[in-house]
């Protein structure tokens, strides 16, 4: 396995769930109270946060930690390839769409992929 700086794979990761979310790096310094400058240093890989701020970035994003510090697995999202069940599940807990894994069972998130599919035809007309 080829070693990956620490804090470009941060980097990387934050930059890419803040973008899944639309949330900014104004957006993030105000919710969680960092400073502008140490936001824009992680986003930049220049720094890496403290165990603490990890925390904190992790549950505001609804993600386990290694979502942040881990390189992302090829091929597949944290709970499964997307367009799968678990992939919808675990998107919608993110986004707060869904509070708990079990509030919508596995029937109705197979109806919301169809409809996803329908509506990603429709636009590609």
């Amino acid at each position: 396995m080829l070693y990956q700086d620490p804090k470009a794979v941060f980097a990387a990761n934050l930059s890419r769930l803040l973008a899944q979310r639309g949330i900014s790096q104004a957006e993030l310094v105000r919710a969680l109270g960092f400073r502008q400058a140490t936001v824009s240093d992680w986003m930049k890989g220049k720094k890496y946060p403290r165990v603490e701020k990890l925390q904190l970035l992790s549950g505001y994003l609804g993600v386990p930690k290694a979502a942040l510090t881990e390189p992302p697995r090829e091929g597949a999202g944290p709970a499964g390839p997307a367009g799968s069940v678990a992939w919808l599940r675990e998107g919608l807990l993110a986004r707060g769409a869904i509070t708990t894994p079990d509030e919508l069972d596995d029937r109705q998130l197979k109806a919301i992929l169809a409809n996803m599919e329908t509506l990603a035809r429709a636009y590609r007309r």
